[in-house]
């Protein structure tokens, strides 16, 4: 509407213009049109044209008036155009700015909304409420308060606790989980709910015991899935207990002694208190002599109906202890009370150790330097040490050392003793008198001495026929003098060896041309002639003294040109075997007894044997066979036994009548 405004002014003003100027020069027309042509004139539509309905008509002088300036038409060279759409944008401008702020509000609303709802797990608060000084053995109560400050739920609790030691809980609201005793469910939290548990029971210990509860929860934050937990410590010290129980026993214990315990009980709180029952638990190897009072219940518990305030008792019992040395006793005495469901209700504990003062002074005996023993045979020199020494802490005095020997096979008459000993048979006894470092042996002190004496060489003839022989031996010390037991007689043992004697096997073997009878047991030519056959008898024995001999194997290789004539003879075990191949001769028995050739007659087997010379052996003495073994098991002693005998040849050693005659000689027409 404006824009046609100005057109229109500016039409009627250079119409004005043409009619009342000069004709110009074509430069300045051209000059002019160039200037219009500056100028984006519009057509102006016909103003009785269908698209433009007529308008109010306007005077060309009125107008020239109103934008007249100075009396000159205004410079129409410039056009200043006013937006119709201004304010159209400017709300458009308004309204979008409005919408950016309240899409940004809702967007904060939204994230104010969602940072209230997100789990941090620093608003989930686990306490505990009770008293943190307590009397030993008094009902306590423990209140355990959990309370959700998130703003999501907290499911699947549970609460954890880890007691301390001699706690015992009576009960709790509510009740914990049916197989565990220190675990209770906790149902869901809802944001700012809370929840507690009540736990009542008795914790027991000396004055002064600090014991410490640890409280854990463990959680699930609803919709996240992932375990959380809470945990808190409470610690409660022992400041007093409303019994009073004291112990008296003795630090060291002789073993096997007799020995004092002491129990004295006193009511410290201001009301009386009934069904006290004292309970002892002794140690493991003491035997009850007596008490005072008499035990109500078995040996070891007394009951009391009525204990009145600051009342007393005592209890005394009398008993020995056993045990093994340098071992440490614990003795147990507990008091507390009978509630009405007979349950004892623990006050206070008390407990005393005892040392066994048994291995102070240690003794040790040996044989051929072996604590344990050994093996020997017949003949051998027994060595025996004897060793002591205190290894405790306080001094033996006045020590008696006194040794035995169980057997029957050594020769006393060649007992050897550098200290003198009294010997009565087979005990020996020393004293600060033979020995005078017995007459005080003082902490850490010790040291030893020795003596011998031989194994008979034939042992049946000092007894009758026995098997398994054996030297047993062991000591013990003895003294009435020690450091805090004086007047009771303290003693111990050494260890025990055992020497086995072992058996001794006997083997011989021998080629016979003749036997000891003088019987003709060889054939042919003596000596060998070449071309002409010999034959030989072997003969094998075995002999045993004190233990059965197992699995026996005798054997022998022939040399290649002797001949195995197959005449063989045993008198126990298996017949013989020859192994063609290998040209082995082998003999088994089982087992040869006892006193095999010395009670009753030895094992024996033989085997025949012949040569038949050539030329090449003239001069020589052919060997019959090589080395021979014996081989078995000592069935007492387990012993692997073994003897081994040279070669045999034509040259017969061991017979007297056929010996010097085995050189082979050329044969005579």
């Amino acid at each position: 509407m404006v824009r046609y405004g100005v057109n229109l002014v500016y039409y009627e003003y250079m119409k004005k213009q043409d009619d009342t100027s000069p004709p110009a020069s074509s430069e300045e027309t051209v000059a002019d049109k160039k200037e219009t042509r500056k100028l984006p004139v519009q057509s102006i539509p016909s103003d009785n044209s269908p698209a433009n309905p007529p308008k109010a008509k306007f005077s060309v002088k009125r107008i020239a008036e109103i934008y007249a300036d100075g009396g000159k038409p205004p410079d129409m060279s410039k056009i200043i155009r006013k937006d119709p759409l201004r304010k159209k944008k400017v709300f458009l401008i308004i309204i979008f700015i409005l919408i950016v702020l309240f899409a940004t509000s809702l967007a904060g609303l939204h994230f104010f909304n969602e940072s209230q709802n997100q789990f941090s797990g620093d608003r989930v608060e686990l306490a505990v409420q009770g008293s943190e000084q307590v009397a030993s053995g008094e009902e306590i109560e423990l209140r355990v308060v959990i309370k959700n400050g998130e703003h999501i739920t907290l499911t699947g609790g549970e609460l954890t606790v880890l007691y301390p030691a001699n706690f015992r809980l009576s009960e709790s609201e509510p009740e914990p989980l049916v197989d565990r005793t220190n675990v209770w469910g906790v149902d869901d939290l809802f944001s700012g709910d809370e929840t507690a548990i009540v736990l009542h029971g008795s914790v027991i210990g000396e004055v002064g015991d600090d014991k410490l509860f640890a409280f854990t929860y463990s959680y699930v934050p609803e919709s996240l899935g992932t375990d959380f937990e809470e945990s808190v410590n409470f610690t409660m010290t022992i400041t007093s207990s409303i019994i009073n129980l004291d112990v008296e026993a003795p630090i060291r214990v002789g073993v096997g002694k007799e020995t004092t315990f002491i129990i004295t009980y006193r009511n410290e709180s201001k009301e009386p208190l009934e069904r006290v029952r004292i309970v002892a638990t002794y140690p493991e190897g003491f035997s009850v002599i007596g008490s005072t009072p008499e035990a109500d219940e078995g040996a070891n518990t007394w009951e009391i109906a009525k204990l009145d305030s600051d009342q007393e008792g005592t209890i005394t019992v009398r008993g020995t202890l056993s045990g093994l040395g340098e071992e440490t006793k614990e003795l147990k005495v507990q008091i507390g009370i009978i509630e009405g469901d007979a349950t004892f209700r623990l006050q206070v504990e008390s407990t005393s150790l005892i040392l066994l003062l048994k291995p102070e002074l240690s003794l040790t005996l040996s044989v051929d330097g072996s604590e344990a023993g050994g093996i020997s045979s017949l003949g051998d020199l027994l060595s025996y040490t004897v060793a002591y020494v205190n290894n405790g802490d306080v001094e033996v005095r006045d020590v008696t050392i006194t040794l035995t020997i169980s057997s029957d096979v050594l020769d006393w008459d060649k007992f050897i003793d550098p200290q003198n000993g009294n010997r009565d048979g087979a005990t020996i006894t020393w004293t600060k008198d033979q020995v005078q470092a017995l007459e005080s042996v003082k902490a850490g002190d010790g040291s030893e001495f020795t003596f011998s004496v031989p194994v008979h060489e034939d042992p049946f003839e000092v007894q009758e026929m026995k098997k398994n022989l054996s030297v047993t031996a062991n000591a013990r010390a003895t003294s009435t003098k020690v450091t805090d037991l004086e007047g009771q007689s303290f003693e111990t043992d050494s260890n025990t060896t055992v020497t086995k004697i072992a058996t001794d096997l006997t083997f011989h073997s021998q080629a016979r041309y003749y036997s000891d009878e003088s019987l003709q047991v060889g054939y042919g030519p003596l000596p060998p002639v070449v071309g002409e056959k010999t034959t030989y008898r072997v003969y094998w024995n075995l002999s045993n003294t004190t233990n059965e001999i197992s699995d026996v194997v005798v054997s022998t290789t022939l040399p290649e040109t002797i001949i195995w004539t197959g005449t063989t003879s045993v008198s126990a075990g298996d017949q013989l075997l020859y192994d063609k191949k290998k040209h082995t001769v082998t003999w088994n028995v089982n087992r040869i007894p006892v006193g095999a050739g010395t009670l009753f007659a030895e094992l024996e087997a033989y085997f025949d044997v012949a040569v038949n010379p050539v030329s090449a052996d003239v001069g020589d003495i052919l060997v019959l066979n090589e080395t021979s073994t014996a081989k078995g098991t000592d069935s007492y002693t387990e012993e692997e036994l073994s003897i081994t005998n040279e070669l045999l040849t034509t040259d017969l050693e061991s017979d007297p009548q056929a010996k010097g005659k085995g050189i082979v000689t050329e044969a005579t027409e």
